[in-house]
C-alpha cells in the first residue's frame, strides 16, 4: 500500500461519510477499522494524515503515538475528491442519490409525466426568521457570596450545624475534623459562610434576651476562617494558624494572654523578687539600723533596690554562663531536658493551647474553617490536612477547636492515590481516619440552574412564566422514581430499630470481611445524615436508594448520575 493509495482511500471513506451525513468526529485508526483501509504501519498512516492536513483537505488534531481525531473533510477537500478520485459513473450515481433525498424531504415533486418540477421549492427564509437583539450598555455589579440562597441551602445548613453541635457533644477521642467537599465553583465558601452567619446570629439571639435569660440549649462557637494555602510549609502553617487564631481574639483576650504570658515569664518573677527584696531590705535596715537617718526612705530603698537588682542579674548570668566547677556540678546533678530541641512547631503548639485556653473560656468551641485548599498541588494539599490533624492530635487544642475543611475531593483522594500507589481502598480508609464526618455538595441539575441564573439576575417579574422555587433535590433525575407501593399501608418510620434492621440484612449480603467497626459507625452516620436532609422537605427514602447508598459507603461505587435524589446520596457520602 502506497502513502498515495492510502491517502485516496482516505479522502474517499471520509467523502462518503459526508455524503451519508455522518457528521461528527471520528478517531483515525477507528475510521481505517470501520472502513477496512489497510496500511503497512502507524507512521504509514499519521504520515498520510499529516500530508492531508498540510495540504488543507482535513482537518484533524493528532495525538503523541501519531493516531487523532478527525473532524472532517474541507472545502477543498470535498472539491479534490469530486474533480480527481471519483469516477463520472461515481458522480452520476450521487447526483441520484442527491435527488432521491430532495424528493424523500419534499423538496422536490415528479408530476404526471414525470418531468422533475419544484412544486414545492426550499422553505422560505421568513418561515424561520432570525431574531435579531439591539444592545444596550447594561452594567451591574458583579455578584458572588451576595446571591440569595438557592437549592434550599439554608435547611442543608441547618442539617449541617445540627450534626455539628452533636458531634461537640460526643466524648469521642477522634480527631474533630469535618470535611465539606465538592468540585472548585460549586458553592462550599459559600455554604460555610451561610453556616457560620446561622451560628453567629443564634449566639446574637441569645445576647439580646433580657437579663435574667435562661441558659441556651446549644452550643457556642467562635468562628474563625483560616486560607491554609498562603503557607503551605509545615512549620509556616502552624505559625500563620496561630497568628489567625490570635488576630480573631477581642482586645480583653489580647491582654488575659498578654499577663498570663509575663507571668509564667522568668524575667517577671526576677524583677518582682528584686522590688519586694528591696522593700524589705529597705525597712529592715531603717527600722534597726541608723545608716539611712540623713538620707529619705526613696532614695535608700532605690540604691538597696538596684544593688539587689544587679546582684540577681549577676548571679542569673553565672548561672547561664557558669565557670567550669558549676557547669560540673549541673551535668552531673539535673536532668536533660530536650524540650528546647523540638523546635519552632514546639513552642508554636504551646502557644495555640494557651491562646484557645482563653478563647474557649464558657465551654464556647473555635471553629476553624479552612478554605481554598484545593488551591494547592496534590502534594501540598495532603501535607496541610496531615498538618492540621497533628495540630489535633495535641488533647488540649482537640477539646477546643474543629476544623472544618472545605475541598474537592476528587483532588484530595488523588493526592492520597500518589502516596499509596493508586490503592483506592487505602485512599478511602485513610480519609476516613482523617475525616470524623463528612459531607458533599450535589451535582446540580436544570431546574437549580435556572433558579441560580435567576437570583443572581434578580429576575422576579410575571413575563417568565415558570416561577422561581427552592429546590433541594434535582427534580430532573428520574431512574427510579417511579415504584410501586401499597396504597394502604403508609411508609415505614426510619427510626434506629429500623435502621438496625436496614443495616444488618446488608451485612448478611456485603462482604463482611471488609466491613470494620470504624466503617460500620461510618456507615450508620452518613444514613442518619441522608435520613435528616430527606426529612427537610418530607420525602421518603426506598430500600433501593438506601441500599446504594450503603453500598457507595462501603465500596465507594459510582452512582448513576440519573437516579432520583440520588443528589441525597452524594451529600451523605462524597467520596
Amino acid at each position: 500500500m502506497t502513502i498515495k493509495e492510502l491517502k485516496n482511500n482516505i479522502l474517499s471513506t471520509l467523502y462518503r461519510r459526508f455524503k451519508d451525513n455522518l457528521i461528527g468526529a471520528i478517531q483515525l485508526t477507528e475510521l481505517c477499522k470501520e472502513n477496512g483501509l489497510i496500511y503497512d504501519s502507524m507512521s504509514q498512516l499519521s504520515s498520510a494524515a499529516q500530508s492531508l492536513k498540510d495540504s488543507g483537505f482535513i482537518n484533524i488534531t493528532f495525538f503523541t503515538d501519531g493516531d487523532g481525531i478527525i473532524m472532517g473533510l474541507t472545502a477543498d477537500g470535498i472539491e479534490y475528491v469530486e474533480e480527481n478520485i471519483l469516477t463520472q459513473e461515481d458522480l452520476i450515481v450521487d447526483g441520484l442519490n442527491d435527488t432521491s433525498k430532495m424528493v424523500e424531504n419534499g423538496h422536490l415533486k415528479f408530476d404526471d409525466g414525470e418531468d422533475i418540477s419544484l412544486s414545492e421549492k426550499v422553505s422560505s427564509p421568513f418561515d424561520n426568521p432570525i431574531k435579531v437583539y439591539a444592545p444596550k450598555e447594561n452594567i451591574k455589579t458583579i455578584k458572588d457570596l451576595d446571591v440569595e440562597p438557592c437549592f434550599s441551602v439554608n435547611e442543608i445548613a441547618d442539617s449541617f450545624i445540627s450534626q455539628l453541635d452533636k458531634i461537640v457533644e460526643s466524648q469521642s477521642e477522634n480527631i474533630p475534623m469535618i470535611g465539606v467537599f465538592a468540585p472548585w465553583g460549586r458553592g462550599k465558601s459559600y455554604f460555610l459562610n451561610l453556616v457560620f452567619e446561622q451560628l453567629n446570629n443564634r449566639n446574637k439571639k441569645w445576647y439580646q434576651k433580657p437579663l435574667f435569660r435562661p441558659k441556651p440549649t446549644y452550643k457556642k462557637y467562635k468562628t474563625i476562617k483560616f486560607n491554609a494555602w498562603k503557607y503551605q510549609d509545615t512549620p509556616a502553617i502552624w505559625a500563620y494558624l496561630y497568628e489567625t487564631i490570635y488576630k480573631s481574639a477581642s482586645r480583653t483576650q489580647k491582654l488575659l494572654l498578654f499577663l498570663k504570658k509575663l507571668i509564667w515569664s522568668r524575667n517577671f518573677w526576677i524583677v518582682a523578687l528584686s522590688i519586694v527584696l528591696s522593700w524589705v531590705i529597705g525597712f529592715l535596715f531603717k527600722t534597726y539600723t541608723s545608716w539611712f537617718n540623713n538620707i529619705s526612705d526613696l532614695t535608700a530603698l532605690g540604691g538597696i533596690g538596684t544593688f539587689i537588682t544587679l546582684a540577681i542579674s549577676f548571679a542569673v548570668t553565672i548561672k547561664d554562663n557558669p565557670v567550669s566547677a558549676l557547669r560540673i556540678i549541673n551535668k552531673y546533678s539535673e536532668r536533660k531536658s530536650y524540650i528546647e530541641c523540638l523546635g519552632i512547631q514546639n513552642a508554636i503548639e504551646s502557644d495555640i493551647e494557651d491562646l484557645l485556653k482563653i478563647l474557649s473560656r464558657g465551654k464556647k468551641r473555635v471553629l476553624l474553617c479552612v478554605d481554598d485548599i484545593d488551591r494547592c498541588s496534590n502534594e501540598k494539599m495532603v501535607n496541610i490536612v496531615d498538618s492540621l490533624r497533628t495540630v489535633l492530635e495535641n488533647d488540649i487544642i482537640r477539646e477546643r477547636l474543629i476544623v472544618i475543611c472545605s475541598i474537592d475531593i476528587k483532588k484530595l483522594m488523588h493526592g492520597y492515590e500518589l502516596l499509596y500507589a493508586n490503592d483506592n481502598s487505602g485512599v478511602r480508609e485513610q480519609i476516613d481516619k482523617v475525616f470524623i464526618f463528612s459531607m458533599g455538595l450535589a451535582s446540580l441539575g436544570q431546574s437549580q440552574l435556572k433558579e441560580y441564573l435567576r437570583k443572581m439576575m434578580s429576575i422576579n417579574n410575571i413575563e417568565i412564566s415558570e416561577p422561581i422555587e427552592e429546590t433541594l433535590f434535582n427534580i430532573n433525575r428520574q431512574t427510579g422514581a417511579l415504584y410501586a407501593t401499597d396504597p394502604n399501608v403508609e411508609p415505614t418510620s426510619l427510626s434506629d430499630n429500623e435502621i438496625y434492621y436496614i443495616i444488618s440484612k446488608y451485612i448478611d449480603r456485603a462482604d463482611s470481611t471488609h466491613i470494620t467497626p470504624r466503617k460500620l459507625r461510618i456507615m450508620y452516620y452518613q444514613l442518619l445524615f441522608a435520613n435528616n436532609l430527606a426529612s427537610k422537605r418530607g420525602l421518603v427514602l426506598t430500600d433501593g436508594l438506601i441500599n446504594i447508598l450503603l453500598s457507595k459507603s462501603l465500596t465507594g461505587s459510582d452512582v448513576d448520575s440519573d437516579q432520583a435524589l440520588g443528589d441525597i446520596i452524594e451529600m451523605a457520602v462524597p467520596y
